[in-house]
């Protein structure tokens, strides 16, 4: 039952994220799709009044030059921000400059321009100007001074709006506005989903962590309870034998307690405001070699389960020897506990060039590519289903990683499902 609520929750979370992502795009693509159409009604809507404009233009020049026009349309449009006008004749550069000024004004369309004419007779552009209607860009103007030769057109002006896109789209400053408002709001909605599913995250790891440590504090004590309720017996002092079996038992598991504990001391040190490395010039081998004793002596595997070949020349680091030690305690205490069946434990040691690498091999179940990136972190344990084998709180391999960063070291893990998992620490020499 418990495990169908699980599956359920964790569905309902996936598709909770999965729709605000997908709403997150359609708004963005909707967004986007209006602001296009209306830059596209607002050019097309430039085009038109331009073209209104330019053809009065040119039927007020024929009116005052008396000169029947040939076109019902003169102008063409060769470019999105260049215009050509064919006239019957000359005109008058004054007249033309007024009457453009004019004619874009009645349309609404309030922007600098460069015009030219072309004379027939001397096959060049015989004036043109930058007409500026806002000076503070006089100075940036470029103005016209050569003119191509159309074919079918003998007298024509063009027209030129450099600035054009940049009114147009000064033109949809609303549109741009309500746009970045829009954009601030999906921002603040996608950082509100990932804050929820990180304190969503955290909340359960801190969960399991909790159940974890009652579980694993619950055994020792609860078998320190029954020891003690035994040797309370008085009739067991005949029984010396039987008496040392319970007390060598309380010890150890009082020793189990001690450890638990300190694992837990160990993130809570870690946090400390004025946590620091007491460094000092310690031989990595003669550490390494009192680590694995650890575990031989105190029985958790047999001597020949963890082999040792230390093959750097130079093994001298700088560091903390007690923070060190608790490190490669974790990774070997992991390497354990991963192990199912027969425990086969490489810890191995090379120099490349200035670095130290201390690589810690083991034969067990693996781990997946997708979790490799997790294991680091705090309270984390990779998902078993129901099956919870490895006993453990999730922060061995936080510690690892915290200390391995405050000593300036690197530490990189590689794995391959049911064939094993390395974790390799580097460290600096020549920085020591």
């Amino acid at each position: 039952m418990d495990r169908n609520n699980l599956r359920m929750k964790n569905i309902a979370r996936q598709s909770v994220f999965i729709l605000g992502i997908l709403s997150i795009a359609g708004i963005v693509a909707v967004q986007v799709y209006l602001v296009r159409q209306a830059f596209d009604i607002r050019e097309k809507q430039f085009n038109q009044s331009v073209q209104i404009a330019l053809k009065t233009v040119a039927e007020n020049l024929a009116v005052l030059g008396n000169v029947t026009r040939s076109l019902d349309n003169p102008v063409s449009q060769l470019s999105p921000n260049y215009y050509v006008v064919n006239l019957n004749s000359t005109a008058d550069v004054n007249l033309l400059e007024e009457n453009i000024r004019e004619e874009l004004g009645n349309v609404k369309i309030n922007i600098d321009f460069e015009y030219g004419i072309y004379d027939c007779y001397t096959n060049k552009m015989m004036y043109g100007d930058y007409v500026c209607m806002n000076q503070e860009n006089c100075s940036k103007a470029k103005r016209m001074t050569t003119l191509p030769r159309y074919s079918g057109f003998d007298y024509y002006f063009v027209v030129h709006f450099p600035t054009r896109s940049a009114y147009l789209v000064k033109s949809m400053e609303l549109w741009i506005v309500v746009s970045v408002l829009l954009f601030v709001v999906i921002v603040f909605f996608a950082w509100s989903m990932v804050i929820i599913f990180r304190q969503r995250f955290i909340s359960q790891a801190q969960k399991d962590f909790m159940n974890n440590m009652a579980h694993e504090f619950k055994t020792p004590i609860t078998s320190i309870s029954i020891a003690s309720t035994v040797l309370a017996d008085p009739g067991i002092s005949t029984d010396q034998r039987r008496m040392m079996q319970y007390v060598e038992y309380i010890r150890k598991e009082s020793l189990r307690l001690d450890y638990l504990v300190e694992k837990v001391l160990q993130i809570t040190r870690m946090e400390r405001s004025d946590f620091s490395l007491d460094k000092q010039t310690i031989s990595a081998h003669r550490v390494i070699d009192n680590v694995v004793k650890q575990f031989t002596l105190n029985n958790t595997c047999p001597p020949e389960s963890i082999s040792v070949h230390a093959q750097a020349e130079n093994d001298e680091i700088s560091g903390d020897a007690i923070h060190f030690s608790n490190v490669l305690y974790n990774i070997i205490d992991n390497a354990i506990k991963y192990s199912p069946g027969i425990v086969d434990i490489k810890v191995s040691t090379c120099c490349k060039k200035d670095v130290l690498c201390i690589s810690v091999t083991d034969k067990g179940i693996g781990i997946e590519k997708k979790y490799l990136d997790k294991v680091f972190e705090r309270f984390y344990r990779i998902p078993t289903g129901d099956i919870h084998n490895v006993k453990g709180f999730g922060i061995g391999l936080n510690y690892v990683k915290r200390i391995v960063k405050a000593h300036g070291w690197g530490i990189d893990i590689s794995s391959k499902p049911r064939e094993g998992t390395t974790v390799s620490i580097k460290i600096h020499q020549r920085h020591a």
